[in-house]
């Protein structure tokens, strides 16, 4: 479908705006001009990227503004005023000039009467024209103005103007060029010869003076509510972050235990579940660096990590009915650990044990310590042998039950933090 206004690069356009890509210059543009089509009550024209001119030209005038659109990048507005002494003729198409006076951009304009202030209500008439071109890198372009021949526009005038009850107008602090910056006290306009300068302002007196920083601790400034709004979406964010207060929070990897059925939020069971490395990135980046990650899933420690699938998931330590027991890392009281290793229950002698001997009298077999016999049918204990001075070999085995190496204990859950 054939798009009914448009505009658009021409050939000399685009070249000039390669050129300024390539060589890291700017393309300036500085004048429009506008026509009716070649007749006086307005032709429609079907401008292309061949065009080089205007079919009639009805003005021309200097751009009065050019920036960057704040919500698309690539898109620069040129906007312009025809005045209220230029008239009587419509607009149909327009096109884009440079310094050097080439046609960069060329469009089809919506069918506009520019009328002349006696063909009118009796009211000055002027016309504003806004351009949106659509380029690839905005940066090539020149933004630049000629101030002292550009016609301000209603929408600057607004944007920079604040109408103050009695008719006096006075800019914000800050404004381009350093027009205005306040009013004094008396609300007098003051001027040098016949030239506005700057007000005489008793700054830090002032009940107007207002600022948009959020980190100025003046007590002579009123914050605006644009500052007001910094602020809150600030704390917003920071509460509302998966960790918001670190400096009181506790590690990824950190062990915890509750008596609850169901780990606190931020937390999982150290139970040995598989779990995927997306949902707790933190968790498995802690594991990485623990010095305690196995390489193989089925053959890790009961206290260690484990790779998962080794690409998508992980495993978490299984902590369920074990006691948990300082790491000897070469202290020499409990050696040959590596960390995050399981040890069996050993036998621990007390008053009451019955004592009682089983001959082995196999003599042809040899009884070495360690050895495990189903004599000694205990799980998870680890078997003592003791080798008596006799003909044949004797084992020592006490009356001695599960309970015997537990010391009283309550029962809660492990939990990992991620």
């Amino acid at each position: 479908m054939t798009k009914q206004y448009y505009n658009l690069l021409t050939k000399t356009g685009k070249s000039k705006l390669t050129n300024a890509a390539l060589l890291g210059g700017a393309l300036k543009l500085t004048k429009i001009k506008v026509g009716d089509g070649g007749a006086d009550e307005g032709k429609e024209t079907f401008p292309s990227e061949s065009t080089t001119r205007l079919v009639r030209e009805r003005w021309a005038g200097n751009l009065t503004n050019l920036y960057i659109d704040p919500h698309n990048k690539n898109w620069v507005v040129a906007e312009a005023i025809i005045p209220v002494d230029v008239g009587g003729f419509y607009v149909t198409e327009f096109g884009l000039y440079d310094e050097q006076g080439d046609l960069i951009c060329i469009g089809k304009y919506p069918s506009t009467y520019k009328p002349l202030i006696p063909q009118g209500n009796g009211t000055a008439n002027s016309l504003f024209l806004k351009v949106i071109l659509q380029v690839a890198n905005a940066s090539n372009i020149d933004l630049k103005v000629d101030l002292s021949i550009a016609m301000a526009s209603r929408e600057y005038v607004d944007e920079n103007f604040v109408s103050k009850s009695g008719g006096i107008f006075y800019g914000d602090i800050g404004v381009a060029g350093e027009i205005y910056t306040g009013i004094n006290h008396d609300k007098r306009v003051y001027h040098e010869g016949h030239k506005p300068t700057k007000f005489d302002v008793g700054l830090g007196n002032l009940p107007n003076v207002k600022s948009d920083a959020i980190s100025d601790n003046s007590s002579d400034k009123l914050a605006t509510v644009k500052a007001v709004k910094k602020v809150y979406d600030k704390v917003v964010k920071h509460e509302n972050a998966i960790n918001p207060y670190p400096q009181y929070s506790m590690p990824p990897g950190m062990i915890i235990s509750i008596p609850a059925v169901k780990p606190p939020e931020g937390f999982l069971k150290a139970d040995g579940a598989i779990v995927h490395r997306s949902d707790y990135p933190a968790l498995w980046a802690f594991a990485q660096s623990s010095g305690n990650l196995a390489t193989i899933e089925n053959k890790k420690e009961a206290g260690m990590f484990g790779p998962g699938d080794g690409s998508t998931t992980f495993s978490l330590p299984d902590l369920r009915g074990e006691f948990i027991r300082g790491w000897d890392e070469e202290r020499g009281v409990d050696r040959e650990r590596a960390l995050g290793s399981w040890q069996c229950a050993t036998h621990i002698p007390h008053d009451d044990d019955g004592k009682h001997l089983h001959t082995y009298s196999d003599r042809n077999s040899a009884l070495s310590h360690g050895a495990e016999l189903p004599l000694l049918p205990l799980k998870d204990i680890e078997q003592v042998f003791v080798e008596r001075p006799s003909t044949g070999k004797a084992i020592l085995q006490s009356t001695l039950h599960a309970a015997s190496v537990r010391p009283r204990n309550i029962a809660l859950l492990y939990c990992i933090k991620y």
